[in-house]
């Protein structure tokens, strides 16, 4: 307490303390008198195509670090949001790193794993109601007389010149040529 008695250290935190249950009770007090019902759902990601199409990674369940997740769209700008696939991970738990939608059918979506060493990527055509995973092929390299593929974390593709480009680096455990990454590229939307 640098210096303090027990008692000067707690004075000196008790009126945040108070502000802090005082906040609380209000918030509780709004909620009940608006008869606002909490929801279990939690925001992980959101993005929008445009002002009015939107979409949003929200976790339903978690455990151990590990969550699963449902996809809400909106076509008002936010102010109603439906849940449209509540397994778009088709399973797998993990941590969400990202959505984006090209346009309206087709988007992806990163799931995370092992505390960011490395990730899936997943693709819809169709909007969100169903997704697949994305198999990339391999990018076998050497280093100190073994060969392996350090590139499995892949980033969110984007349009460039009427082609999908999606990068895929190292994850947090990569050192890899000073983490460097690899370049895929689609003609035909992934």
């Amino acid at each position: 307490y640098l210096g303090q008695t027990m008692e000067q250290f707690r004075e000196q935190f008790m009126d945040g303390a108070k502000q802090q249950v005082k906040v609380k009770l209000a918030l509780d007090a709004i909620v009940k008198a608006e008869n606002i019902e909490a929801t279990e759902e939690e925001i992980a990601e959101e993005t929008f195509l445009n002002e009015e199409v939107g979409y949003q990674l929200v976790i339903l369940d978690a455990m151990t670090g590990s969550r699963y997740y449902g996809l809400r769209h909106t076509t008002d700008g936010g102010q109603n949001w439906n849940m449209l696939n509540s397994d778009p991970f088709l399973g797998s738990t993990g941590v969400a790193d990202g959505i984006h939608f090209i346009d309206e059918n087709l988007g992806f979506a990163i799931l995370s794993h092992n505390g960011g060493a490395n990730a899936n990527l997943f693709r819809t055509a169709d909007g969100g109601q169903t997704f697949e995973r994305v198999e990339l092929p391999p990018v076998i390299v050497e280093q100190n007389d073994s060969e392996f593929d350090p590139f499995d974390y892949p980033e969110l593709p984007y349009e460039e010149n009427n082609q999908l480009i999606l990068y895929v680096n190292q994850g947090i455990d990569g050192d890899y040529l000073n983490n460097a990454r690899a370049r895929y590229v689609s003609d035909d939307n992934g």
